[in-house]
């Protein structure tokens, strides 16, 4: 998902806890195998549950470099909810309370700065093609103002702003498919 335009893989784990059963063992098996390779944990756990044994477990199976949040939910049924700090926040799925603090914290982890100049986040790359394509738009609009006269140029203009644009996007131009077609198929005569 895309959180302030920073994308953020999460992945859904089976939940982690002793069990004879071989599926659910598998998928528990996995859920570790996961956690060992995350940035960030999200350990969501009820504010009720006082279980510390899976705690420990999670610790064990953190690489060095990883995050662990522990994200109580469920605040909604608290009396008192406490202050929610760098690694430990409160939320009500409920109410959606405290969804923005996580969501604050996620995007401080990931190094996202707000800035008011700069609404989104782009690539040197990204701000090169536009810069192209953006002059080639403008090429294109002066061949434009002489009618008919160079039609060529003005869409050759326009194809080369289409292809910065698709540099971009991912989009192929007519070219380059037409690469991937003869690389990868024998076309006989």
């Amino acid at each position: 998902m895309y959180l302030e335009g920073v994308p953020i893989t999460f992945v859904d784990t089976a939940g982690l806890r002793d069990t004879n059963d071989k599926i659910e063992a598998m998928g528990i098996e996995r859920s570790w195998s996961e956690i060992s390779r995350a940035d960030v944990v999200l350990h969501l756990k009820d504010p009720l549950n006082k279980d510390r044994e899976i705690d420990e477990k999670i610790f064990k199976h953190l690489s060095p470099a990883c995050i662990l949040l522990t994200v109580f939910n469920k605040s909604d049924l608290l009396v008192h909810v406490p202050d929610s700090s760098e690694t430990t926040i409160y939320i009500s799925a409920k109410t959606g309370n405290g969804l923005k603090v996580l969501t604050n914290c996620l995007l401080n982890i990931a190094g996202w700065q707000p800035a008011q100049e700069t609404p989104w986040l782009a690539r040197q790359r990204h701000i090169d093609a536009l810069n192209a394509a953006s002059n080639h738009l403008c090429i294109a609009s002066t061949h434009a103002m002489q009618n008919d006269r160079v039609l060529d140029l003005f869409a050759e203009e326009l194809r080369l702003a289409h292809e910065q644009l698709g540099s971009i996007t991912g989009q192929m131009t007519p070219d380059e498919l037409l690469g991937e077609i003869f690389s990868r198929f024998c076309i006989g005569k």
